[in-house]
């Protein structure tokens, strides 16, 4: 793959950089609308929402992260993410995401008004690890 069509990807969180690598395209939750970085992209910076950054890397490999809600940076051929959580789709286990997900969503039910906003994240957080985990089953 030529060196001039790569960018340069990482994925960081509070606690350490989860991603670092080099990317043919790369593709995140913008909180206006989903979009897609390719080499050359013009200079951005937007907010996150939760959801799944797809990398497809220099070996034609696809990466698959269930990230929280951060920002993103693109500036000449560089991609930065900083995100509040981020966890490789690859390294999800499914059984252990459903019943996550399932406790989750059991707290959700039972919460009061007070807790409910904050379980409503938890549950939300859940349910994109275990899509992501899903979407990964799929490609690999």
């Amino acid at each position: 793959m030529a060196q001039d069509k790569l960018m340069s990807v990482e994925i960081v969180t509070p606690r350490k950089i989860i991603y670092s690598g080099k990317a043919v395209s790369v593709s995140v939750p913008g909180s206006k609308s989903p979009f897609q970085a390719l080499s050359n992209h013009a200079a951005i910076m937007s907010s996150i929402d939760l959801g799944i950054v797809k990398i497809a890397d220099d070996s034609n490999k696809t990466l698959l992260f269930a990230t929280g809600t951060g920002f993103v940076e693109i500036i000449n051929n560089k991609v930065s993410l900083l995100v509040e959580t981020a966890t490789e789709a690859s390294s999800i286990d499914m059984t252990q995401a459903e019943a996550d997900h399932d406790e989750a969503y059991k707290n959700f039910k039972a919460a009061d008004k007070v807790h409910a906003a904050e379980l409503s994240k938890i549950l939300a957080e859940s349910d994109n690890m275990l899509k992501a985990a899903k979407k990964f089953q799929t490609i690999s």
